[in-house]
């Protein structure tokens, strides 16, 4: 981001890292509204996301009150965006499967997709429903009324005249404690709670590392920053896996051809833990923390 150092004061990085966001967010509104394409829709659900995380990064730049308020509307807009994503998974995974399961399976699996096809018709008008309240320009203009307000003159607003590095090394040090934590139990093949917690306390760490990017040395930062990603990647399509077996038993569990949808995913879940495993010989997460606390 330029203008921004590791040395810049926080308020001021704060409103530079806040109206990126939102430019970012208005733009896949934008295309979202145009098309409502799967991807779109998977974009604008992490855009959401990375300006939440900025509004609780830097929360102590801002009056809690304004702040409530948006984030508030985020979370209801993620969480729309989060259950047509879902499906979208679902509805992907199973087709595919269709040309690789036995022939007994066929009309499991067609009643699964039927089912999740008329889900998902659903929750996109849900969500059509939902754009229609959001207005992008309003927003800009709100979170132009944020950085125009800052508690820049409050007793404790200290902190907002220090290197935008502290702040940003402590934000993502609040996040590194429970991977720390998570990841012994996460090891074993059976916690599928543990890495599902895992998975959402890697990506939580991974949308703070992105804002030490305009601070960091690039070429270790992007080497951090790709091994973080597919951890999360590896931990999704896991945890995705758990949805879909769970899926099965809700639609299909009856139907002749059930078990072998159940085993042929129970072989593709093993094949991730074992490429997890693969990857915390190779890159443990402890060790890319650590490399983190150094980059700036």
């Amino acid at each position: 981001m330029r203008g921004v150092t590791a040395d810049t004061h926080t308020w001021l990085a704060a409103r530079a890292f806040l109206r990126e966001r939102c430019d970012d967010f208005y733009l896949q509104v934008t295309k979202v509204r145009e098309s409502f394409d799967p991807e779109a829709i998977h974009d604008l659900r992490v855009s959401s996301r990375r300006l939440r995380e900025w509004l609780d990064v830097f929360a102590a730049c801002f009056r809690k009150r304004q702040v409530s308020g948006l984030r508030k509307e985020l979370k209801g807009l993620t969480t729309y965006l989060g259950t047509i994503r879902n499906s979208d998974e679902a509805l992907l995974f199973f087709s595919a499967m269709t040309a690789t399961v036995a022939p007994e399976s066929s009309s499991a699996l067609q009643a699964i997709i039927a089912e999740l096809q008329a889900g998902r018709d659903v929750e996109l008008k849900k969500l059509k429903q939902e754009l229609k309240r959001v207005n992008p320009a309003a927003l800009l203009e709100r979170i132009d009324g944020l950085c125009l307000d800052l508690r820049m003159f409050d007793p404790d607003s200290g902190a907002l005249f220090r290197p935008v590095a502290d702040a940003l090394l402590n934000a993502v040090a609040q996040r590194e404690k429970s991977i720390l934590e998570i990841l012994p139990e996460a090891l074993q093949e059976s916690a599928v709670l543990s890495q599902h917690r895992l998975r959402i306390a890697v990506k939580r760490f991974r949308y703070r590392l992105e804002f030490l990017a305009p601070i960091a040395t690039q070429n270790t930062y992007h080497e951090l920053h790709s091994a973080v990603k597919k951890y999360q990647e590896v931990l999704g399509h896991m945890h995705d896996l758990d949805v879909f077996d769970k899926t099965v038993d809700e639609i299909a569990a009856a139907q002749t051809g059930a078990g072998l949808i159940k085993a042929a995913i129970a072989r593709l879940r093993h094949e991730l833990f074992n490429e997890f495993m693969l990857m915390n010989s190779n890159a443990p997460l402890p060790l890319i923390i650590d490399r983190v606390r150094s980059l700036t």
